[in-house]
């Protein structure tokens, strides 16, 4: 009883001490869990450069993420056997109430706690990104911002030690106080540069100094930097600024020759520049003149030209008189700086100027003459193309006048023979005109002419339509009288033309021995060359055959299918089908006959239909 005892409260023991364990390791879990929230995910030490951001994520995916994370996780999983064990041992134990944690520290609140952390995590691992490519872009401006102040700071003590050394007692001339004033002006316009490229610095690095960002750690570096680029720069001001000044004062006591030397140098080069406009105007090739209105407006032009440099011609004698004053001065020097133009150069190109119009006259004479040639072939051609175009409307008058009092064939025939010679008139009219054009086209002046030569091209192209329209309405005519006489249905006569056209490929209504032999080709006719002339030659043709002569032929072929008709309907005693006893007994040999039977159409009542394989086989 008593070992019984002993072994229960052992147990019991046991069981309870398990249960302190589970405690202790939850609450140390769960303040690990919480502190690491708290303390490690904090934003607030994530780093203000890029050497510390960086040391911070080597740190935290190292000794967090691959160790310290790793053995808490395992030590909340230990818990949870932990707790398994502890009600295993109570159950043993016999307990009445078997332990359940405070929910504080019970596994759903750990597994949620550690939920958060996860979510922490992930919040802080993004802000550790954010972080790091903030300081990325943040140390690239720092560099650039290093690298452009070196250059602005070299720039500002280059330009001050050379300000400091300046001696203006040198310059004792105008030319040169003004070259020097000139390389001030670009001085200070640089200045004006550098200044401005302090202020897109300090611009480009506001976001590296001000508050609302983390404060890089360079931020008080950058601060005095640009303190001292501003400093520097009020220092190059104002020294430059004493320099120029009293540039300024020495030049002042030369005013008076100053404005002499700019007033000759107003009046020599606006000569000059009229002087060289002007030779320009006159070097400059003349294009094609095609009028007397375009020759008008050059030679009113030249005239213009001469008149105004009469006028500027008269301002030598003022500018003489400036030049004598300038050089009495001894301020020739300075006149220089002004203008380089010497009276002599002015007078040369005066008198080149008037050299030049008198050969640009010469030349408008001669363009002259040219325009009154041109203007004779323009007129030649216009008068050509209205004789042209009525001749034309004369020939389709007599044309369509040919068939009266004569039967249809000749006129047909007359027809032919008229088209064909005015065809060859009107293509000779044609070629006259193109060469005609094509002079006038080389000249340059077909736009003077009432009519272009595309026009004239459709003109003979529609006059050969019309001829062949005409021929074709006579050639309807006598299909229509053929119709009559022939057992050709309408159909047929069609089909006939179209391909009689077809083949007729100089439009002449008639077909050579080649033309007709690739027409019986087309219908499945091979015939040799030969027996195509014995065929035109059959119909009364000699070297060609005619649409008649072919509708004649066409005629015989359909009467030589009419009559194997009538041959097999008499083999069948005038019954519409023969039977195979018939064409058997009917006299034809036996390799005919079999022929006939395999490919003739049976009918329902086992008789052939002849009628049907004639016309499928001979038509």
């Amino acid at each position: 009883m008593i070992a019984t005892l002993g072994q229960s409260l052992g147990k019991l023991a046991s069981a309870l001490a398990a249960e302190e364990e589970y405690k202790v390791k939850a609450a140390e879990v769960l303040n690990w869990i919480n502190s690491t929230i708290q303390d490690r995910f904090s934003v607030e030490n994530l780093g203000n450069s890029l050497k510390s951001i960086t040391s911070n994520i080597a740190d935290f995916n190292e000794n967090f993420k691959k160790q310290e994370k790793g053995e808490q996780l395992e030590k909340k999983l230990r818990l949870e056997l932990v707790l398994a064990s502890v009600r295993a041992k109570q159950q043993l134990a016999g307990l009445a109430q078997i332990f359940s944690p405070d929910e504080s520290i019970s596994v759903t609140t750990i597994n949620s706690q550690w939920e958060q952390l996860e979510q922490k995590q992930q919040e802080y691992e993004l802000a550790l990104r954010d972080r790091l490519t903030l300081m990325k872009r943040l140390h690239i401006v720092y560099e650039r911002f290093i690298n452009k102040a070196k250059r602005l700071e070299n720039w500002q003590n280059e330009k001050v030690a050379l300000l400091q050394q300046e001696d203006l007692s040198k310059y004792t001339t105008v030319s040169a106080m003004e070259a020097r004033m000139k390389s001030m002006r670009m001085l200070s316009e640089e200045a004006n540069s550098i200044s401005n490229s302090i202020s897109q610095t300090e611009e480009s690095v506001k976001e590296l100094i001000e508050s609302d960002n983390p404060v890089h750690e360079s931020a008080s570096e950058v601060a005095d930097q640009i303190a001292r680029l501003r400093a520097n720069m009020e220092d190059f001001e104002n020294l430059s600024s004493e320099l120029f000044n009293q540039l300024k004062t020495n030049i002042e006591s030369k005013l008076q020759i100053l404005s002499k030397c700019l007033e000759y140098a107003k009046i020599a080069d606006t000569l000059n520049l009229f002087l060289d406009d002007g030779l320009a105007s006159l070097t400059e090739s003349i294009p094609n003149v095609s009028s007397s209105v375009e020759m008008d407006v050059y030679t009113k032009t030249v005239d213009k030209l001469v008149e105004d440099s009469a006028d500027y011609e008269t301002y030598l004698d003022d500018l003489t008189q400036i030049h004598t004053l300038i050089e009495e001065a001894g301020a020739l020097e300075e006149l220089t700086a002004f203008s380089n133009v010497s009276i002599e150069s002015l007078r040369e190109k005066f008198d080149l100027l008037k050299s030049r119009v008198e050969e640009r006259r010469v030349i408008f004479e001669e363009l002259n003459v040219a325009l009154g040639a041109s203007a004779e072939l323009v007129t030649q051609y216009n008068e050509y193309c209205n004789s042209y175009i009525q001749w034309i409307a004369s020939e389709k008058d007599n044309f369509s006048q040919i068939n009266s009092g004569q039967s249809l064939t000749d006129v047909l025939e007359t027809m032919k023979s008229v088209a064909a010679d005015r065809k060859n008139q009107s293509a000779t009219y044609l070629a006259e005109m193109q060469d005609q054009y094509g002079s006038l086209e080389r000249m340059q002046i077909i736009d003077q002419c009432n009519f272009i030569i595309g026009q004239m091209e459709r003109m003979h192209s529609e006059l050969e339509s019309f001829f062949k329209n005409e021929i074709s309405i006579v050639e309807e005519q006598i299909l229509a009288q053929n119709k009559k006489g022939n057992a050709l249905t309408d159909a047929q006569l069609l089909e006939f033309k179209e391909a009689f056209s077809t083949f007729d490929r100089d439009n002449d209504s008639c077909l050579t021995v080649s033309e007709f032999k690739a027409l019986l080709g087309s219908f499945g006719e091979e015939k040799s060359e030969e027996e195509v002339v014995s065929i035109i030659q059959s119909v009364g043709g000699a070297d060609v055959i005619t649409f008649e002569q072919f509708i004649q032929f066409m005629t015989k072929e359909s009467s030589a299918v009419d009559e194997l008709v009538e041959g097999f309907k008499s083999v069948a005693n005038g019954a519409a089908s023969v039977t195979e006893e018939q064409i058997r007994n009917s006299g034809l040999e036996s390799d005919y006959v079999n022929y006939f039977l395999s490919h003739c159409p049976v009918l329902e009542d086992g008789t052939y239909d002849y009628s049907t394989f004639v016309k499928s086989n001979f038509n």
